[in-house]
Order: structure tokens, then C-alpha cells, then sequence
């Protein structure tokens, strides 16, 4: 874990005024992928259920990351082609430029705390799947081997994003970037496994 890579984060998740809300992103991930008819119907229930009954019984970090998991829930349910590859598109391209951020401001201001070696093997993990993805998920690239390496990868990626939000949530300081970038993670590999079943569906179907 190299929460101590880089000093403490403004990175915020969605909350303004006396107004509760959900991460912004995650309801964005959800409307996206949702069918036109269920957006408004499912995503106000959600947010609904997510105002007046998580979030008092919760508290807002842990109701965040409530919202989160249902979304990946719903998600997956919903598995929409075209949507979901778009979507994913955009996370990649998110991971890619927070993992840069991250990396120059890591360079710039030479924390002492840091552990440099662990941080830039994750940073190159990171950028490698999100770029793989984005390149295969665009039917650039395909094969048996690249399956494997995008499923592997994605695989590493939802445990290293699941271990942040967790040691965020269970540790004694809030680190906002570890939850928003280890959050982001977590559903860039779960839409990543699905898309490759999707396509696996799609080629059985040919057949």
C-alpha cells in the first residue's frame, strides 16, 4: 500500500452544500449504463434509499462505498454493449492521466514517506492494463493471449483498488485519492471481466 506515496488529497467525491450526494462518477457510471426507460426510476431509488436510510445508519464514508458496490451490481446486470465499452473507454483514460498526476506529483515533492519502488510498479501496472484495454476494447488487438493478459490484469487491479478503499475506510486517516483512484479501479477490472465475457459470448455465437 503506498497511501504515504504523496501528501493528502483535496479530491472530493460528489458531496456539496447540506445536500447529500453520492460520488458524482458512480451515478454518471450508472446512468450511462442503464437503459433509457430504468434511469430515472432505478438511479432515484437508489439515491433515495442511499439519503434516508444508508446514510444516517452508515455515515457518509461508508455510505459512499455502499453506493459503489451497487452500482458495480447494477452494472453487471445490466452489461450493455456499446455503453459499457464507451464507458470503459472513459476509465481507462481517467486511470491513466490519475496515475500520472500521481507520479509527477510524487517526482515534484519528494516525499520522504514514500515508497517509490512499490508506487512505480503499480503506476506501470495501472497505465499498462488501461492502455491494453482501451487498445482491445476498440478491436485493435485480439487472441487467446491477450484475454488472459487483460483478465489477469484486471484481476490485479481489483485487488490493489479493493486493498486501498479498505485500508481508507478501516485506517485512522482518510486518504481521498486512495478511495477515488482505488474505487475507480475496482470497476475499470469488474468492466473489463465482463466485457471479455461479452465478447467471449459473441464469438461462441458465431460459431
Amino acid at each position: 500500500m503506498i497511501k504515504a506515496s504523496v501528501g493528502r488529497s483535496s479530491i472530493t467525491t460528489g458531496r456539496s452544500g447540506n445536500d447529500p450526494h453520492p460520488p458524482r462518477w458512480a451515478e454518471w457510471l450508472l446512468r450511462a449504463l442503464l437503459r433509457a426507460r430504468d434511469r430515472d426510476t432505478i438511479s432515484g431509488d437508489l439515491l433515495e434509499e442511499y439519503r434516508e436510510v444508508v446514510l444516517p445508519t452508515l455515515g457518509p464514508l461508508r455510505a459512499e462505498i455502499w453506493f459503489v458496490k451497487q452500482t458495480v451490481s447494477l452494472v453487471t446486470a445490466s452489461r450493455r454493449g456499446p455503453a459499457m465499452r464507451s464507458v470503459l473507454a472513459v476509465i481507462c483514460s481517467f486511470t491513466v492521466l490519475a496515475t500520472g498526476f500521481l507520479s509527477l506529483s510524487l517526482i515534484v515533492f519528494h516525499s520522504p514517506r514514500a515508497n517509490y519502488e512499490e508506487w512505480f510498479l503499480m503506476a506501470a501496472l495501472f497505465v499498462a492494463q488501461s492502455v491494453l484495454t482501451f487498445v482491445a476494447i476498440d478491436g485493435a488487438l485480439s487472441g487467446r493471449l491477450i484475454r488472459w493478459l487483460l483478465l489477469a490484469g484486471s484481476v490485479a487491479i481489483i485487488w490493489v483498488g479493493a486493498s486501498w478503499a479498505y485500508a481508507t475506510v478501516s485506517g485512522p486517516h482518510f486518504e481521498g485519492y486512495a478511495l477515488v483512484l482505488g474505487s475507480v479501479l475496482v470497476v475499470q477490472g469488474v468492466l473489463t471481466v465482463l466485457r471479455l465475457l461479452k465478447l467471449q459470448e459473441s464469438a461462441i455465437a458465431a460459431r
